[in-house]
């Protein structure tokens, strides 16, 4: 494998590279070939396990309906958090096949802030309306819950919308400017932002070292 022209030669690079080994150089062209497919998808499968790692430590997430136009609203309102270096997920990041409730709940109680689309789809059954919000939304009557829970309301779209008991709280309403980013600003602080920060660093750090120790064995 001394051609370096040859096309698996960047993939033999870095198998050594990481193995800290010279895999065969002679004539067994079909082991060398073997040692560089078998390491190709290993690199395929750190890099699936990478684009579909979630951290759990979230600095908000979002009850919504699958109605297209609460999806739409709620994918501009992720992209403008995200925008700002903030990390959440939604209802509809929940993957089909997972305990949809417990996954619910789960990116619930690991968020700071839980914010709920007051929108007039969310009040009327239909398709669109996922079976467990009902479930989800009672815990906004717990003391627990009314720290955290916010709700969305879509510009133009006053606060009679609100469901659940939501009324009293003080919601924002869903822009794409700066008025909603202050406003979501001003809901989390700086402190928990940081706390949330550090929680992500120490998973995505023991996420490499779970990736480096499967690659190794």
């Amino acid at each position: 494998m001394e051609n370096r022209d040859h096309p698996d030669w960047p993939a033999f690079q870095r198998a050594n590279r990481f193995l800290k080994l010279e895999l065969p150089q002679n004539d067994f062209e079909s082991w060398r070939t073997f040692c560089i497919r078998l390491w190709s998808q290993v690199e395929d499968w750190e890099e699936l396990i990478k684009r579909n790692f979630r951290p759990k430590s979230l600095d908000f997430c979002v009850i919504h309906t699958r109605h297209e136009e609460d999806m739409s609203a709620i994918r501009d309102f992720v992209r403008l958090m995200e925008a700002e270096g903030y990390h959440g997920r939604t209802l509809g990041d929940i993957a089909a096949g997972e305990n949809t409730l417990n996954a619910a709940e789960a990116m619930m109680n690991n968020s700071t802030k839980v914010f709920v689309l007051c929108s007039q789809h969310l009040r009327s059954e239909g398709p669109h309306k996922i079976a467990y919000q009902d479930a989800l939304m009672r815990n906004c009557y717990s003391l627990e819950w009314r720290s955290k829970v916010i709700p969305l309301y879509v510009s133009g779209v006053g606060s009679e919308n609100h469901i659940y008991g939501l009324g009293p709280i003080q919601g924002i309403v869903m822009r794409n400017d700066v008025n909603t980013v202050q406003a979501v600003n001003r809901s989390i602080s700086l402190e928990d932002q940081m706390l949330k920060r550090r929680n992500r660093q120490r998973e995505e750090d023991s996420l490499r070292r779970t990736l480096r120790k499967e690659k190794e064995r």
